[in-house]
């Protein structure tokens, strides 16, 4: 029996999908922080809800696990390159997180080559995802309060994060060239 693709976790990543170039605008373009830091929330409940809406309906699908991680990938560079813009995070860290992304959809036609749009998530890879998550809003909320602290707190995370994410990346590389070779 064929997975359905119109499942509600499936439509809480596409909700997602078109939230994210709406918060980015909105961030870059200043004056509506409100606005934008309500909308990124969403999105956060989101990223929470349909995967764990996914396993307990059983409703993970091909599509699902195609579209949650292209949302956060997309909000992660989306968001980091609006808030750079602003000068609320630093661009050699919006630059950090963007190349790594790059890097992996470089891998992508290796990936296509042997029938596979993504692999498994792993959990070193949702690891540095929650940790940006929360490192790029706590920078936004730094900068609207004006706390010194919170922005110390910001860096600390987003930097621990990109490492991760990396560390996260040249596993799935890794993992792709794997897949290469077992094909010969």
């Amino acid at each position: 029996m064929r997975a359905r693709a119109l499942t509600v976790p499936n439509a809480l990543s596409g909700l997602r999908l078109l939230l994210v170039p709406i918060i980015a605008f909105l961030i870059g373009r200043g004056g509506h922080d409100a606005l934008a830091v309500c909308l990124l929330m969403i999105a956060a409940v989101t990223d929470w809800l349909d995967g764990r809406i996914a396993r307990r309906l059983n409703q993970v699908t091909p599509l699902g696990t195609l579209l949650d991680p292209l949302a956060d990938r997309l909000a992660i560079v989306c968001v980091a390159v609006a808030l750079g813009a602003r000068g609320i995070v630093p661009m050699a860290l919006v630059g950090t997180v963007a190349l790594r992304d790059v890097l992996l959809l470089a891998m992508l036609p290796r990936l296509r080559k042997h029938g596979r749009w993504a692999l498994p998530v792993t959990y070193l890879g949702k690891c540095a995802t929650f940790a940006l998550l929360t490192g790029l809003p706590l920078a936004y909320l730094a900068e609207a309060v004006d706390s010194a602290a919170t922005a110390v707190a910001s860096v600390i995370v987003l930097w621990l994060g990109a490492a991760a994410y990396w560390l996260a990346g040249v596993d799935y590389v890794r993992s792709v060239l794997r897949i290469q070779d077992l094909a010969g």
